[in-house]
């Protein structure tokens, strides 16, 4: 199977945001949203060059798909 994105998540840890990915090792912190996201893109192109995206399964290079948290899961109470 080709892959052609990668998941990763973001959440607020404190007063970090933190975007991980969740095919690949990689994790950036950063004070705001965008950067943290930026950051990872940036790591993502850098930590695998061309050769390595055929290795992974990835025709091409990814694209990222960003899930965002910012709250507990479950049902909100009334």
């Amino acid at each position: 199977m080709v892959n052609d994105f990668v998941q990763a998540f973001v959440r607020r840890e404190g007063d970090l945001y933190v975007a991980e990915c969740v095919e690949l090792p990689l994790r950036c912190e950063s004070e705001s949203l965008d950067a943290a996201v930026s950051d990872l893109e940036a790591a993502l192109r850098t930590s695998l060059d061309d050769d390595d995206f055929g290795m992974f399964g990835f025709e091409g290079e990814p694209r990222l798909v960003i899930s965002l948290f910012f709250g507990p899961f479950g049902a909100i109470d009334d």
